[in-house]
């Protein structure tokens, strides 16, 4: 499974979100950690429809380009408190499930450099 979600990473376009100033590539692990504050977060393995349609939407669109996740942080002070999707969580969410340890996304320029002054990305 990690294969495919793997070739299908490769794949990802530039969303046509007025938010996709900059695109970085996230450590799933460290971007999880302030995704699970988010009442947002979706658990892993999780069953629902829309999770399921799009793990096979993904498979049969494999080596073609989809967008990328839209990302953005809340924050106390400098601090990030939160991570955000403003479209993708659910491919997010398959990707994570499946294996893929650093995703590329897109956010605004200063959620970017926010994201890697925290280690959130690469």
């Amino acid at each position: 499974m990690k294969r495919y979600l793997d070739k299908q990473m490769k794949a990802m376009r530039r969303p046509a979100h007025v938010l996709a100033e900059k695109e970085i590539e996230i450590d799933v692990e460290e971007f999880e950690e302030k995704f699970k504050k988010s009442n947002q977060w979706i658990g892993k393995w999780r069953s629902a429809k829309r999770y399921s349609r799009l793990k096979c939407w993904l498979y049969m669109l494999l080596n073609k380009a989809i967008p990328a996740p839209v990302i953005y942080f809340r924050f106390d002070g400098k601090e990030i408190r939160e991570a955000r999707f403003m479209d993708g969580r659910h491919r997010y969410a398959v990707l994570r499930d499946g294996g893929v340890k650093k995703i590329r996304v897109w956010c605004r320029i200063g959620d970017a450099s926010a994201a890697l002054k925290n280690g959130i990305a690469t």
